[in-house]
């Protein structure tokens, strides 16, 4: 069974490349969301065929509501909804698994398509950032896609207007798990052995060998109660994050922190926290035996990942 996951990105619109735009205000006569659901009704008629990424892309559902919290507040809208896509450009054979026997010859003009879910968050009032998820099936998704296609169709609509979908901000990401996660373990990497004890054991001190040492708290219960602010004065570059924990005698050069949050395990390396990608794995929630996950399920589960993200961004 494949892995299913949430992708979760940052959106933006910019006027002419430099001024951002308030996605509930693209101008006097539309929102951001109106745009999105042009264009996803626009996708329903046919299957859409890109030559040069060699995919094809039709949009099955579509939904848009809004959602309040527990005083009746609107806290954002939505439109989410279900996209099949798939590659083609190569020849294959498909093998039944049980007889051992070739059931199709696929040919260079013929995608393997599979549906994949997706859910677009724009806040209340006048904010000019939202999230947009995409749902993801073990190494297949549709990201690449649903954003060509949509930059594409903004261009011919609004040629001053640019839409640019992102990762999320490492502080927005990361706290939250400081705040709801469960910090499971501490884990540092210093590359290169120290002299003496490659000489006394014989180690190789070859660069090309790779060797490293590595140092691992377990449970380290506590530490968040002063290491959760020492992280956060990192993400603000007001610290080195080599100075978080300190070991005597051991200077490394990466340092991760292993977090559990729910059914799901996340580790955060804090050497590279410019370029996190943020899948969530709900493979445990979605409840798939074999076939797709229920669009129903996912929609729940990204309602859920949208409000948390929000939450952490300080927009709702």
């Amino acid at each position: 069974m494949n892995k299913i996951g949430l992708a979760v990105y940052g959106l933006e619109i910019y006027q002419t490349r430099r001024k951002k735009k308030g996605l509930n205000t693209v101008n006097s006569r539309v929102d951001f969301l109106d745009i999105m659901d042009l264009f996803l009704h626009n996708s329903q008629q046919q299957f859409d065929t890109d030559n040069y990424t060699e995919t094809v892309f039709k949009v099955e559902r579509i939904e848009r509501d809004e959602v309040y919290n527990e005083n009746g507040q609107k806290m954002y809208s939505f439109i989410s909804g279900v996209v099949k896509t798939g590659e083609y450009g190569t020849e294959s054979e498909l093998v039944n698994r049980k007889t051992k026997k070739v059931t199709h010859n696929k040919t260079i003009d013929e995608a393997e398509v599979m549906p994949f879910a997706f859910y677009v968050a724009i806040p209340q009032g006048n904010t000019k950032k939202g999230i947009i998820i995409f749902q993801t099936e073990g190494r297949y998704g549709m990201k690449g896609s649903f954003e060509k296609r949509l930059k594409k169709y903004m261009q011919n609509l609004y040629p001053d207007l640019s839409f640019t979908m992102g990762t999320i901000a490492p502080v927005e990401y990361i706290e939250r798990y400081l705040r709801d996660g469960f910090l499971k373990e501490i884990k540092m990497i210093k590359y290169g052995i120290p002299n003496d004890v490659s000489e006394r054991n014989g180690i190789s001190k070859k660069p090309e060998d790779n060797a490293y040492e590595e140092r691992i708290i377990h449970n380290p219960l506590g530490f968040l109660d002063k290491g959760a602010d020492k992280i956060r004065e990192t993400l603000r570059s007001q610290r080195i994050y080599t100075s978080i924990v300190e070991i005597p005698d051991f200077d490394y050069d990466v340092l991760k922190f292993n977090f559990t949050k729910g059914k799901t395990n996340k580790t955060i390396n804090m050497t590279n926290i410019d370029s996190i990608v943020i899948v969530e794995d709900i493979t445990e929630t979605a409840g798939v035996n074999k076939g797709h996950p229920s669009y129903l399920i996912l929609k729940d589960e990204m309602k859920r990942t949208a409000i948390d993200y929000l939450h952490g961004m300080g927009v709702v």
